[in-house]
């Protein structure tokens, strides 16, 4: 009997240790990779899911977000572009309101102030002929996507840190490469 019972508990704790890999194991499962004003930039990123809810349907798009992690540990900047559906179509992104119940992808850019305060605001410009993203494939074994984007933004609000900070934004070339659930893509 005490084998047995031996025997239940190494199978059992065997099972338990296996990761589900429709699970994302933390916040940031991939990376972002751009010019920004020209130069290169590299922010951690994630792919979440945004229920949006009308009176006639529901809805799921998904938002990209991207986050520098400063010297001292905290966010010092997060991008995302919001409202992005599942499909492999160039995406025009239109809008400043990322709350839009229209279905418009809207861009943001924010920077962060001694880890816990927003600083610089900048909405994206409507304005520019090229804000788009695109998602380029999907990689099943890895559940992983991959796509690319360009994004003109607008300063809004300069915020109290120290220097004077650009009045536009140009993030190019980016390209992203991020875990996703896999019911979103298959």
């Amino acid at each position: 009997m005490v084998k047995k019972l031996v025997i239940l508990v190494i199978i059992f704790s065997t099972l338990s240790c296996n990761k589900d890999d429709d699970q994302i194991p933390d916040k940031y499962t991939g990376t972002i990779t751009a010019l920004k004003n020209g130069e290169e930039w590299k922010a951690l990123a994630f792919f979440e899911e945004i229920n949006s809810f009308d009176e006639t349907n529901r809805s799921s798009t998904f938002i990209l977000t991207g986050n520098v992690i400063g010297n001292d540990g905290y966010i010092a900047e997060i991008f995302n572009v919001r409202k992005i559906l599942s499909n492999f179509n160039i995406q025009d992104i239109t809008s400043t309101d990322n709350q839009n119940n229209l279905g418009l992808l809207s861009a943001e850019y924010y920077t962060i102030w001694e880890g816990d305060a927003l600083n610089d605001i900048y909405a994206l410009d409507t304005t520019a002929t090229n804000n788009f993203i695109q998602i380029k494939g999907y990689n099943e074994s890895k559940a992983e996507i991959t796509g690319i984007f360009n994004v003109s933004l607008i300063l809004t609000r300069a915020g109290n840190n120290p220097g004077t900070p650009p009045e536009t934004l140009e993030i190019k070339n980016g390209e992203f490469t991020v875990k996703v659930k896999r019911e979103w893509f298959e």
